[in-house]
């Protein structure tokens, strides 16, 4: 059988904008899914991820807006795919009911979520633990169509904090509660490399949270 060899390029969306659609402020909130557009001004961090983002690669969105958009701005400024397709297993969290809850109002009447947020559900939402679980599927999915052992083969990601964390949990074998406080900064670059060696599987975390602002000197392993 041909030695699998993915490379996958996570790009975390452009910040979101101050206000959603009703006019009320994102800061400080439960966002998840919600669909909000995002703030495109940056243009040097869109000119670096393209100058870093491989070339003729399928580039993968989720369903949000934001999402979307971002790919857009890419592909306008130059980046070069050889298909694009959507899907919504690398979006944001769900958090259900709580989704636009302030981060205080929600401590004051729900502070037993913060006691467990791996496990505990959202009322109509999904935990980050089950986040992970199909984040994980969703790129062995992929792992597993690629047969072509000598070629490289290039997926590019316009993710969300949350689905990227998933996948660098999954790709460290860390546990989901110590990849929450790792750092995804909007516009970042993370690469993951999956491959066989000597008949095992092998998920390797090359870079996390490069950014244009660090010269991507952003964390590795």
């Amino acid at each position: 059988m041909p030695t699998q060899n993915l490379h996958y390029w996570l790009v975390r969306h452009a910040p979101i904008n101050a206000f959603d659609d009703n006019g009320m402020p994102t800061n400080n909130r439960f966002i998840g899914q919600l669909d909000i557009d995002c703030d495109l001004v940056d243009a040097e961090a869109i000119k670096w991820l393209v100058s870093a983002l491989p070339k003729q690669a399928l580039l993968l969105t989720s369903h949000l807006r934001r999402s979307h958009q971002t790919a857009d701005k890419l592909i306008d400024a130059g980046l070069q795919i050889t298909a694009r397709s959507e899907n919504q297993a690398f979006a944001e969290q769900n958090f259900g009911d709580w989704q636009g809850m302030d981060y205080d109002s929600h401590y004051q009447y729900h502070q037993n979520y913060w006691h467990d947020v791996i496990n505990n559900i959202p009322p109509n939402g999904e935990s980050f633990g089950q986040l992970c679980q199909r984040v994980t599927q969703a790129m062995m999915y992929y792992y597993n169509q690629t047969h072509q052992p000598s070629e490289k083969q290039n997926i590019i990601i316009i993710a969300h904090a949350g689905s990227i964390r998933a996948a660098i949990a999954d790709c460290h074998q860390q546990t989901p509660a110590s990849v929450l406080q790792s750092n995804i900064t909007p516009l970042s670059l993370t690469h993951l490399h999956f491959y066989q060696e000597n008949n095992s599987m092998v998920k390797q975390a090359v870079t996390i949270n490069a950014t244009y602002q660090t010269n991507e000197g952003g964390e590795t392993s």
